[in-house]
């Protein structure tokens, strides 16, 4: 059964149509995070019971979301009133909060989830951790934040055997990851 308006305007305009699962999910805390919505995230978490624990059917939480949006402020509203872990991981991904936020590069959000908790060990279905999505994503300014939260994680492998730094994209990362590797060697 076709759920789909046949309506003139939306046979005319296909992009009007929306399913009422697209409806909610904008409403949605997920949604208002997305958008780094913080006033829409605001409402919707008064609204959700338990708080912020909602998730959609990847496993996808307000967190997640918003730290992949690179929206701060909605990553702390989220952190502040949520009962969900920080490392609450997505269904088949085994994505983090913390993979989202270093997947773009989102150094204040990365911090702010370090500092709430978050596991920088955390690994994904690929066995990246979150340095080697700093790394990928290009941002020295996240590959130093996370990569300061575990120093560890510079000899971290993935699935393929990589470690970070083989996935560094820039000057300015392959900086940072020798900055790390340099401040290891001094701690020891």
């Amino acid at each position: 059964m076709d759920d789909a308006c046949a309506c003139a305007t939306c046979a005319s305009y296909p992009s009007l149509a929306q399913t009422l699962d697209e409806l909610e999910h904008e409403r949605s805390s997920r949604g208002r995070a997305a958008a780094g919505d913080l006033e829409g995230l605001r409402a919707a978490l008064a609204r959700e019971s338990p708080v912020g624990d909602a998730c959609d059917a990847s496993g996808r939480t307000a967190l997640h979301y918003a730290a992949r949006a690179g929206a701060l402020a909605c990553v702390e509203l989220v952190l502040e009133r949520s009962t969900r872990a920080v490392d609450a991981r997505t269904r088949s991904g085994r994505a983090t909060a913390l993979h989202k936020a270093c997947a773009g590069g989102h150094a204040a959000c990365a911090r702010a989830l370090l500092m709430a908790g978050a596991s920088a060990e955390a690994v994904d279905v690929d066995g990246e951790t979150a340095l080697h999505k700093a790394c990928a994503s290009g941002s020295a300014a996240c590959v130093e934040v996370v990569g300061s939260a575990w120093l560890g994680g510079l000899d971290a492998t993935d699935a393929r055997g990589r470690r970070p730094a083989e996935r560094a994209r820039g000057g300015e990362v392959e900086a940072a990851i020798a900055a790390l590797e340099a401040r290891r060697r001094e701690c020891g």
